[in-house]
């Protein structure tokens, strides 16, 4: 059932032990939301705990911290933060089903999983809407609560540059550096900073880039074992799946990435420019996100996931 701010705010305030659930390969968006609420909520005298499934990444260490979940933890209530389907937590989602009490989220493609959904497909972010959640609880709006939701809003929107952006956006992150938000820092670390061995596999994505349909689609792959061999983190591979949609010309740009965990399995990330939905493309594979940004997973050989790809991309494609 969809609810409106006033009544998700009126749910947590009634609610202890609020345990944050993050999509795992969090963004700036998931933690951003899940560690603005936990302040607040912990502010307010509750008991809340943050959860990933893969972990915090250490590139979001200004949100994280050295925040360690109490292990001896026991959910009373549970939210779900920008998270669109039960997948998206956790390769062993079901264990989940019917659990989740609160999901507050800006997917189009939420499948409506939980019990109450705060849904609100006009924000730029999840943290837009977590501001509004913020406000109604009463919270304090501290500088650690800033950096969260600025993170959230700026890692969503590409630094402010995508379709997806509004005024309320500008006004909401506007507000954030007002309440101490460390803005100039966290676009750094999230768009300005890369390693040696990020430019290096940069440099082979850029030798191995393949074209399609006439130059409208451009898809890359990164093979397992790339952290080891570049010495690069997980999380710094994030930014990649925007590479292939740089480029002038492309319509659609998908990124294949081969699973480390099993031999058979990708992770999809798919960027289109309008009127191209990746959304779309995305959901016929079990996936979904948004209408230029989305992804999903999918299992075969590199060659009939490719195969199975171009078929839904040139559909979208064709006029």
């Amino acid at each position: 059932m969809q609810i409106d701010v006033k009544t998700a705010c009126e749910k947590l305030i009634a609610a202890d032990n609020i345990l944050i659930l993050t999509h795992q390969r969090p963004d700036g968006d998931t933690l951003g939301a899940a560690f603005a609420l936990l302040h607040v909520l912990i502010a307010a005298g509750k008991k809340a705990r943050v959860s990933c499934h893969s972990g915090f990444p250490a590139r979001y260490g200004f949100l994280s911290g050295d925040y360690e979940p109490d292990e001896s933890f026991t959910p009373g209530f549970t939210v779900a933060v920008d998270v669109a389907s039960l997948p998206l937590l956790c390769d062993d989602f079901e264990k989940h089903k019917g659990k989740i009490d609160l999901c507050i989220d800006h997917h189009k493609s939420n499948s409506g999983y939980a019990k109450l959904t705060l849904l609100d497909t006009g924000a730029a972010a999840a943290c837009e809407i977590m501001y509004e959640v913020v406000k109604g609880l009463g919270g304090e709006i501290t500088p650690a609560v800033a950096d969260a939701i600025f993170a959230g809003i700026t890692t969503d929107t590409g630094c402010f540059k995508y379709s997806n952006v509004t005024a309320k956006t500008h006004e909401i992150a506007a507000d954030m550096i007002r309440f101490g938000a460390n803005h100039a820092f966290i676009n750094k670390i999230m768009f300005d900073t890369k390693s040696r061995g990020l430019l290096m596999v940069e440099q082979m994505i850029l030798e191995n880039t393949r074209y399609y349909f006439n130059g409208r689609c451009a898809v890359i792959f990164l093979p397992s074992g790339l952290n080891k061999r570049y010495q690069v983190l997980e999380d710094e591979l994030d930014g990649i799946s925007s590479f292939p949609a740089r480029i002038a010309g492309v319509a659609v740009g998908i990124t294949i990435k081969a699973a480390e965990e099993c031999v058979g399995k990708f992770r999809i990330s798919v960027r289109t420019a309008s009127p191209v939905d990746a959304s779309k493309i995305c959901m016929s594979f079990g996936g979904g996100g948004h209408a230029n940004a989305a992804g999903c997973t999918m299992t075969g050989t590199l060659e009939e996931v490719t195969e199975k790809l171009l078929s839904a991309i040139q559909s979208e494609l064709e006029p």
